[in-house]
């Protein structure tokens, strides 16, 4: 018969480093392991155990507030998922985070959130009390908030050039205003 392809399994230990910010949850959506970045993010407090909706809300692409259902999360397989911490402490800032969602089992129904956190520019991951280290070595994140830094840096640019351009035809113009006021004053 057909010689069957064996994969290989990756160890806790593994997803953890690979995926610092993901959650494994069962089918009843309770915490079954997470990234020890993730619980850092989230003010050390213990998820494993706890029932996600009591950690995160969905924001998009379908927002799911309170209680998480499969049959939503389902169809936003595939698409990138938006996250927003569910905290009462009001000091503290949401953790924004974005990701995928990864069948791991069918039986029981084990799946894994991917998660990364949701920012665009260093402004963003300050927000968050993160730095750059703090971003999975394993993504195209850190590339993505470089660009992100370095395309707001080519936008306050362009701004400063274009009032400096206008300041200059504004100056020209009165230049030009002055001396022919001069000029018909002479006369």
């Amino acid at each position: 018969g057909p010689v069957e392809s064996s994969g290989v399994s990756l160890s806790a230990d593994v997803v953890k480093e690979v995926f610092p910010y993901h959650v494994i949850l069962d089918a009843e959506f309770r915490i079954l392991q997470v990234g020890g970045s993730l619980t850092e993010l989230l003010d050390d407090i213990v998820l494993v155990g706890r029932i996600v909706s009591d950690i995160f809300m969905v924001t998009g692409p379908i927002p799911m507030f309170g209680q998480w259902d499969w049959s939503v999360l389902d169809r936003m397989r595939g698409k990138t998922i938006f996250f927003e911490s569910v905290l009462t402490d009001s000091s503290s800032v949401k953790a924004k985070l974005k990701g995928t969602l990864v069948n791991v089992s069918t039986s029981p129904r084990t799946i894994m959130l991917a998660l990364f956190p949701n920012v665009k520019n260093l402004t963003e991951l300050s927000d968050m009390d993160l730095s750059m280290a703090d971003l999975p070595l394993h993504s195209c994140q850190r590339e993505a908030v470089l660009l992100g830094e370095h395309s707001a840096s080519e936008v306050k640019l362009t701004n400063h050039l274009d009032k400096l351009h206008r300041d200059l035809i504004d100056s020209m113009e009165q230049q030009v205003k002055d001396r022919t006021n001069e000029l018909a004053s002479a006369n």
